[in-house]
């Protein structure tokens, strides 16, 4: 599949903190010449009411969306999400699914 930043409809990242996730998207938006917003209006928040849910966190959120009890995120069919994690001793698993 042949695929761009922009064709990417939701970031679903390991949340350890708030600033990290802030970080990430402003990098992301550099990187790829986006508007910061553009990008932050695709990054679901959930460490300021789940906490730091560990290895959960992508789970978690995807399911949460699918259920439609996360804000006005929603995954539909054909969308692409990308889905990064971060873990101890900097293990670091990604993958881009089509829905």
């Amino acid at each position: 599949m042949d695929a761009s930043v922009n064709d990417i409809d939701l970031f679903l990242f390991h949340q350890a903190n708030g600033k990290m996730l802030d970080a990430i998207g402003k990098n992301i938006s550099r990187l790829f010449n986006i508007k910061f917003e553009a990008i932050q209006g695709k990054i679901p928040i959930t460490i300021d009411f789940t906490g730091n849910t560990s290895v959960a966190t992508i789970p978690t959120m995807l399911d949460m969306i699918r259920n439609k009890q996360l804000d006005d995120f929603e995954i539909k069919d054909r969308q692409l999400v990308a889905m990064a994690s971060v873990g101890a001793g900097m293990h670091c698993n990604a993958i881009l699914y089509q829905f």
